[in-house]
């Protein structure tokens, strides 16, 4: 039964389990709308005590809020239904032939089986591109809009910005495959005060040649 499920439920959230999901991709609008409404009946099953459960009735409000941009994404033509869609990681969102369930960099290994023999089809896994602090970098091939964001603004359709530092993106890896990058201003990102209470920007990591399950090599950046 595993592989039929998109997405997993834990105990806790059985009640969920048939109208809460990370991705709607491939659902249909009459699923959707099935879904907004036992969304809403749950919501009304967690008034009391009211304090308690404010939490719990924004966020599925907020999931609500989520299904009615799809729907209408999918009715003006934005959007199509894929109801092959692969099943996908919640942390990552990359599909389950990329992602190996360590992206979240718990994990403390240097490299597993499937990264050593390239995806496990016996081919070599190609060197990583060479990069050094200070390189100039942009959106790259593997950018993932979903958890990413948008490749751009408005006013700046074209992110820019510059590697500041150069490390493992694997707890433990041994090789350099990430990268820290720090945004031109223009870039709506990350924003803290530092010592003297003016704004800096922060640094945001990014996959530079780290190896997916299917022996890939990805790049957020180039």
């Amino acid at each position: 039964c595993r592989i039929t499920l998109h997405e997993f439920h834990c105990d806790r959230h059985q009640r969920w389990k048939d109208a809460y999901f990370t991705f709607l991709e491939r659902f249909t609008v009459e699923e959707l709308e099935k879904q907004k409404r036992e969304l809403q009946s749950l919501h009304d099953s967690y008034y009391l005590p009211a304090k308690k459960h404010k939490n719990v009735r924004k966020t599925l409000r907020k999931q609500m809020e989520k299904i009615d941009a799809r729907v209408d994404d999918i009715k003006v033509g934005n959007a199509v239904v894929e109801q092959n869609a692969k099943r996908r990681c919640r942390t990552c969102f990359e599909s389950n032939d990329i992602c190996d369930g360590r992206c979240w960099g718990f994990w403390k290994h240097s490299q597993s089986p499937h990264h050593v023999q390239g995806g496990g089809n016996g081919s070599t896994l190609e060197p990583i591109m060479e990069a050094k602090v200070g390189d100039r970098v942009t959106v790259g091939p593997n950018w993932n809009e979903i958890r990413l964001g948008g490749r751009g603004s408005q006013q700046d359709p074209v992110r820019f910005g510059t590697v500041v530092n150069i490390k493992s993106w694997a707890s433990g890896g041994d090789e350099l495959d990430c990268v820290a990058v720090k945004w031109d201003k223009s870039v709506d990102c990350g924003r803290r005060r530092n010592t003297s209470g003016t704004e800096e920007q922060q640094s945001e990591i990014y996959r530079w040649g780290a190896v997916a399950r299917n022996g890939q090599r990805m790049y957020d950046v180039r």
